[in-house]
């Protein structure tokens, strides 16, 4: 494998060096009655140095709506393109990631959402947040700090912060009330992409080979299934319990308001390095 390039590694502005992607079809509908649905698209926009991503919604994948949301992103963000060489989708690694993150679970979850598209460009700024919300790595290793660094630091200063809303269950998003099929299909993408992140984070070879234990001090996310979208829950890590075989399978974790205890399979440790 080459070595990553020069943009991943040098700090910069973010979206100075940009990566831009294309995932969809997603359908669409006009407030009309009898009107068929149409195929709209998300650009995906994501950032070499800090990792942010910023999503737009296009009509279709011709030049001209692909302008357009190039301007809008420009207007906003500012980039410098460079081209990859024609069917080599692995020298863009690092947005195909983050599309392939985001069409799996955005398809699933908006696909019968029967939103509009102004419906939809909402739903992908939630989501975006979401998707920006995500901690990168600790930002020291002062035992009582527990904040991550996040790509939203980047872009605002601090972490991004939503609307609270009640997570619908059970729910026909396509028979619900027109503003619940947005927090609708934002929750769904939550409870989906927020487990396949902790899940990454986890490292999965480690059934393979032998990784380093947790520790007391390290800083975790600990997977909590009921937490609403953007809300990590993060802790300290402030005594383990090992087995038999010398691995640690349990640790209380230290969170901002209590102790915890939790397997080491519902902690997913934030790399320090």
């Amino acid at each position: 494998m080459a070595p990553l390039p020069k943009e991943r590694v040098t700090p910069s502005r973010p979206f100075t060096v940009t990566g831009v992607d294309f995932a969809g079809p997603i359908f669409t509908y006009l407030k009309i009655h009898g009107k068929a649905p149409y195929k709209s698209y998300i650009a995906v926009f994501i950032c070499f140095a800090t990792k942010a991503v910023h999503l737009e919604a296009v009509t279709d994948l011709t030049s001209d709506p692909f302008i357009a949301a190039l301007k809008r992103f420009v207007g906003r963000r500012g980039i410098e393109f460079s081209f990859i060489p024609p069917r080599a989708p692995h020298f863009g690694g690092l947005w195909e990631a983050a599309v392939k993150t985001a069409k799996g679970h955005l398809y699933r979850t908006l696909s019968n959402a029967h939103l509009t598209f102004e419906e939809l460009t909402t739903s992908l700024v939630e989501i975006e947040a979401i998707m920006n919300s995500r901690p990168l790595t600790a930002t020291s290793t002062n035992p009582n700090d527990f904040e991550s660094l996040t790509p939203a630091h980047f872009l605002i200063g601090t972490s991004l912060q939503g609307i609270p809303e009640p997570f619908l269950k059970n729910e026909n998003i396509a028979h619900a009330q027109r503003w619940q099929r947005i927090s609708a299909a934002k929750t769904h993408f939550w409870k989906r992409w927020q487990s396949e992140y902790l899940a990454d984070l986890q490292n999965r070879y480690r059934w393979k080979y032998d990784q380093d234990n947790v520790a007391v001090g390290n800083l975790v996310i600990i997977y909590d299934e009921h937490a609403p979208p953007m809300k990590w829950v993060m802790g300290r890590i402030v005594s383990v319990k090992t087995g038999a075989d010398g691995r640690v399978r349990v640790a209380d974790v230290q969170t901002p308001t209590t102790v915890l205890r939790r397997p080491v399979a519902k902690l997913a440790l934030i790399p320090i390095n």
